[in-house]
């Protein structure tokens, strides 16, 4: 089975109906869980819980997070000091490159860099940038 990373943004967007691409993040993560093994690290699930948290309250954090750590489909990468320190050159590199690159961005380039992962689900353009990604906002089968 294939590996792919799902950005924060598309997990919020899947988990609050408010999101302007809820119904969109929703069905295409259903069809991801079926084609795809997804690797996320902590500073993704930190972003989707917090944002959730401070929008919607406790209750919905804790529902997000039960669907974050207790899916088979999702596999958790915990970043140590080297990875970090990388995240933090990948960073620094691209300040002022990208509008909105965060270092969670940074881990993620990182995570996939480190993986060998080639496919991000995301509505973030500044993954557009690294063309050794391929970044999807629709899954469809030829993916």
């Amino acid at each position: 089975m294939r590996t792919c990373v799902v950005d924060s943004g598309f997990f919020i967007a899947a988990f609050r109906k408010k999101d302007k691409n809820h119904e969109s993040a929703q069905i295409n993560l259903k069809n991801i869980f079926k084609n795809f093994q997804i690797i996320i690290n902590e500073l993704i699930a930190h972003e989707v819980l917090t944002y959730i948290r401070r929008k919607d309250g406790h209750y919905e954090a804790v529902r997000a997070s039960k669907a974050l750590f207790e899916s088979s489909k999702i596999k958790i990468y915990i970043s140590n000091r080297k990875d970090i320190e990388e995240s933090n050159e990948i960073f620094c590199k691209y300040n002022g490159k990208l509008d909105e690159f965060s270092f969670t961005d940074a881990s993620i380039v990182n995570l996939m860099q480190q993986e060998h992962i080639t496919i991000i689900f995301s509505f973030d353009s500044d993954f557009n940038i690294f063309k050794e990604f391929n970044r999807l906002e629709i899954f469809t089968e030829q993916d």
